[in-house]
């Protein structure tokens, strides 16, 4: 979908480059303002259960359920819009991901022609629409599609690794990936953060841990250690802006 498109629609959009594949399988983001949105989960009426919500709301000033009520902005939710979105969620014809954190919801599309039917789907409602993100060009898309992640300068560092989340390792798997990342010295890059969660005691899991690398034969090494370590392992590559 073209950007001068996307600005006709919402001039206030903000226009944002896709440099890795969201969930490893979508193209695009859609950001969308939209208060009330985990309502839109509901199956009965979309209204009655905001004014619920809003009544809870006044009557624990948010003491209870905070997870139902907190940052939601309620005041501001459009019902007309929430069943716009959830009809949006069922159509079985388009591959969509929806991540609500409200009061924004999130939309992941695979393709720019599904990006341009679920804005199709939103007339009269652009001006929710806070940020979209999507490929830059043909060749960025290509390059996106074939699993890269693109870079705008070049760090020395080709391939970013990514571990495995939610899988559970003793501390001595811990330790030993620990030691072995130390030792090949800048052949690696390795946030401290991520040290630190390595150098935790007994066992643990891990989330959202990664690390670049020069050459990605160091996996062999790695899944020595563990066989599980490793998630996946994607190629950076360098693209200048237009």
């Amino acid at each position: 979908m073209a950007t001068s498109d996307l600005i006709q629609l919402n001039p206030e959009i903000k226009i944002l480059h896709t440099t890795k594949k969201y969930y490893d399988q979508y193209l695009c983001k859609i950001m969308i303002y939209a208060p009330g949105g985990r309502s839109m989960l509901r199956s009965g009426d979309i209204a009655e259960h905001l004014e619920w919500r809003s009544l809870l709301q006044a009557r624990t000033g948010g003491a209870i359920g905070w997870l139902l009520l907190r940052g939601s902005d309620l005041e501001n939710a459009s019902p007309e819009f929430l069943d716009v979105l959830r009809t949006l969620k069922k159509n079985p014809s388009l591959t969509l991901k929806f991540r609500i954190e409200e009061p924004h919801v999130q939309i992941y599309t695979e393709t720019q022609q599904d990006l341009k039917t679920v804005m199709g789907q939103l007339v009269g409602y652009h001006n929710y629409v806070k940020s979209v993100c999507l490929p830059e060009s043909d060749l960025a898309e290509e390059v996106l599609n074939s699993g890269k992640i693109i870079r705008r300068a070049d760090t020395g560092y080709q391939y970013k690794i990514t571990l495995r989340d939610g899988h559970r390792y003793d501390a001595q798997t811990l330790m030993a990936l620990k030691s072995f990342l130390e030792a090949q010295g800048d052949e690696v890059r390795v946030s401290e953060a991520m040290m630190r969660k390595l150098s935790r005691m007994g066992q643990g899991f891990l989330y959202g841990c990664y690390f670049y690398a020069r050459d990605p034969v160091i996996v062999n090494f790695i899944n020595i250690i563990h066989p599980d370590l490793v998630a996946n392992i994607h190629e950076l590559v360098v693209l200048e802006h237009k």
